[in-house]
C-alpha cells in the first residue's frame, strides 16, 4: 500500500505544465511511497493520447466523462490506495515535503501564492489544532479555503462518507473541509511550505461569469453549513463575524464582474436582499452594501476601474 497519492484532475492541460507538476511531485517526495492518479475529467482525444503516455509505475491514467473538477476528485479518492490523499491542480507545483502521521485525520502546510517567495504562513509552530483553532484561521486567510497543501487520511474520508459536492460549482473545496470539521477530525499544521499555488485573477472572473446565480446559491449553501458549523463547537461569535465580511466583499466582486450582463439587477436585487440578512458587517462591508443599492450609475465605473486593475497585476 502506498503511502501517499497525490490526485491531479486533468481536463485539456497543456502537456507540459502536466509534466512540470508531476516532475515537482517526484523532486520533492523523493523515495517516499507514493503514486500519482491523473484523472483525465472528458479532456479531447488528442490530449488524452499525451497523457496515456506518461503511465509507469508510479503513475496511473483514468478517464472518465467530464462532470467537473469535484467528479474528478471524487473518482481519484475511489482509485487511490494510499493512507493519505494529496489534491495537486495540474498548473501548480509542489516545491517542498513533509512526512504525514498515522494517526491524523488532516495535516495543514503553508503554501506559496503565485511566486514561492509569497508564502501563506499559519500564526504558530508545528501543533495540533482544534476545530476551533483552524477554522480562526481559515476565515482569515480564505486561501486556507482550499484542499491543496494539505494531507487527507482516506480511512477518516471512507468512515464518514465524505466526498467532494458535486452539485456545487464554486466552495467544493470549503464544502469538503466544513465535512471534514464537522467530524471531529485530529488535524496537525507543519510550518512547511509544500504548495505553489498559480492564481490567476482572470480565470476566477471567467467563472464568475459562467453561472453568477448559481455561484451565489453556492455562498450562501456554504455560508449556511459555516453558521451550522459555528454552532455545533461554539466557535466565538467574532470569528464568524469576519466571515461574514469575506462573504460581503466576494458577492460584491460577483457582481461587478456581471454588472452588464442582461440579467444584472435580478442578481443584484437577489444579492442585496442575502446581504441585508447578514449581521454586523465592518465598515467597508456597510460601503459595499450601500454601493451594490446605489446601482449601476456607480458600479459599471467601478467595475472597469477593477477590470483594469487586475489587467495590470496579472
Amino acid at each position: 500500500m502506498n503511502k501517499i497519492s497525490f490526485i491531479v484532475p486533468i481536463y485539456n492541460t497543456d502537456i507540459r505544465k502536466l509534466k512540470k507538476c508531476i516532475s515537482s511531485i517526484q523532486r520533492n517526495v523523493g523515495l517516499e511511497s507514493y503514486e500519482i492518479n491523473l484523472i483525465d475529467d472528458g479532456s479531447k482525444e488528442e490530449h488524452s493520447k499525451e497523457y496515456r503516455r506518461l503511465v509507469n509505475s508510479r503513475i496511473a491514467y483514468f478517464y472518465k466523462s467530464n462532470g467537473g473538477v469535484s467528479s474528478a476528485r471524487n473518482m481519484g479518492i475511489e482509485k487511490s490506495n494510499g493512507e493519505y490523499l494529496c489534491f495537486v491542480d495540474s498548473d501548480d507545483l509542489l516545491v517542498g515535503w513533509n512526512d504525514a502521521s498515522e494517526e491524523l485525520d488532516m495535516v495543514v502546510y503553508d503554501i506559496a501564492f503565485t511566486s514561492e517567495k509569497n508564502v501563506i504562513s499559519l500564526p504558530f509552530e508545528r501543533t495540533n489544532l482544534t476545530v476551533n483553532t483552524f477554522y480562526s484561521q481559515l476565515v482569515k486567510n480564505s486561501i486556507l479555503n482550499a484542499v491543496y497543501g494539505k494531507l487527507f487520511k482516506k480511512s477518516f474520508l471512507e468512515k464518514y462518507h465524505i466526498r467532494f459536492n458535486e452539485n456545487l460549482v464554486h466552495g467544493e473545496d470549503l464544502n469538503f473541509l466544513l465535512e471534514i470539521m464537522r467530524n471531529h477530525p485530529k488535524i496537525v499544521y507543519i510550518p512547511k511550505c509544500i504548495y505553489l499555488y498559480i492564481y490567476n485573477a482572470q480565470t476566477t472572473n471567467s467563472r464568475f461569469k459562467k453561472q453568477p446565480f448559481k455561484i451565489l446559491d453556492n455562498y450562501i449553501y456554504n455560508f449556511n453549513r459555516e453558521f451550522n458549523l459555528v454552532k455545533q463547537y461554539q466557535i466565538n461569535i467574532q470569528i464568524f463575524n469576519e466571515r461574514i465580511n469575506t462573504v460581503v466583499k466576494d458577492l460584491f466582486n460577483l457582481y461587478l464582474v456581471n454588472v452588464l450582463m442582461s440579467d444584472h439587477d435580478s442578481l443584484r436585487i437577489k444579492i442585496i436582499a442575502f446581504l441585508k440578512s447578514l449581521d454586523n458587517p465592518n465598515l467597508a462591508g456597510k460601503i459595499r452594501l450601500f454601493l451594490l443599492k446605489s446601482g449601476n450609475s456607480i458600479l459599471i465605473p467601478l467595475a472597469v476601474i477593477r477590470n483594469g486593475y487586475l489587467k495590470i497585476k496579472h
